[in-house]
C-alpha cells in the first residue's frame, strides 16, 4: 500500500472505534435515563412538527422535545464544556454540500451535547408517537471530531426506540445501506440524505470499505473488500 493509501486506512479505522465508543455512551446514557425518567414514551415531551403553518407558509416547529431528550441524556454524558464548533465544510456522502444555507457553525445549545471525547451529539426531529415514522421516536446526528462534516464519514445517523438507540442503514429500515451509503449516489437522494444509511455497515461490519467497493458490498453479500 502506499503512503497516502496507509493514512486512508488508518484514519478509518479511527472512525470505526470513536463511532463505537461514542454509540456505547449514547446507548448507556438512554438505558439509564429511562431508568430514571420511565420509559420513553411516558417522557413528556411534544413533537417537532406541530402540523401547523406560519403566514409565511412554513411549518411551525416546536422543539422543546429534542430539548428534553438531550437533557435526560446529558446527566450520563461526560461533556467537554466546548461551547460552539465550526466544520470547514459539512458535505453528504457523495461530496454536495449538505444543505443549500451552507452552515457550518454547531453551537452547545438546547439540543446538543458536546462530549469529553470530542464528538457532538444533536438530537434532531422527535415523534410523540414512536411507531409512527421509521425515524421511532425521534433521530439523532452524531459528529467525529474533524474538520469537515461528511455524512457517512464522519457524520453518523441514528434513530430512538423504546428498546434502545438504533444505527440508520441497518437491514430492514428505510434509509437502507443500497440506497443511501452510495458514493455515486446512482439513485439521487438528496443531499441531506445520502450517507445515512452507512451507520450500521460502520458498527457491524468494522469498516467504511463501502468508500473503495461498493459493487461488492450490501446485507447478504460480501461485508469487505477483501
Amino acid at each position: 500500500m502506499t503512503i497516502p493509501s496507509l493514512i486512508q486506512d488508518h484514519r478509518e479505522k479511527q472512525r470505526v472505534v470513536q463511532l463505537k465508543k461514542v454509540y456505547s455512551v449514547l446507548s448507556q446514557a438512554f438505558v439509564m435515563a429511562q431508568a430514571e425518567y420511565g420509559d420513553v414514551e411516558t417522557w413528556d415531551y411534544v413533537t417537532t412538527d406541530t402540523g401547523e403553518k406560519d403566514e409565511n407558509g412554513d411549518a411551525v416547529l416546536d422543539e422543546s422535545g429534542s430539548e428534553l431528550f438531550a437533557n435526560n441524556l446529558k446527566k450520563y454524558i461526560k461533556q467537554s464544556g466546548k461551547t460552539s464548533h465550526t466544520f470547514n465544510r459539512y458535505l453528504s456522502l457523495d461530496g454536495r454540500n449538505y444543505s443549500s444555507s451552507g452552515s457550518t457553525s454547531i453551537k452547545n445549545d438546547y439540543n446538543k451535547i458536546f462530549t469529553a471525547d470530542g464528538a457532538i451529539i444533536m438530537i434532531g426531529w422527535v415523534n410523540k408517537d414512536c411507531n409512527a415514522t421509521q425515524a421511532g421516536c425521534g433521530d439523532i446526528e452524531v459528529f467525529l471530531p474533524e474538520k469537515t462534516a461528511k455524512v457517512g464519514v464522519s457524520a453518523f445517523w441514528f434513530y430512538i426506540t423504546p428498546k434502545g438507540i438504533k444505527p440508520y442503514g441497518h437491514q430492514g429500515h428505510r434509509y437502507s445501506f443500497e440506497d443511501y451509503c452510495d458514493a455515486a449516489n446512482s439513485k439521487g437522494k438528496a443531499s441531506t440524505e445520502q450517507g445515512r444509511g452507512c451507520t450500521a455497515w460502520v458498527l457491524y461490519n468494522e469498516n467504511m470499505d463501502y468508500l473503495h467497493c461498493p459493487e461488492k458490498l450490501g446485507w447478504g453479500k460480501a461485508s469487505k473488500c477483501n
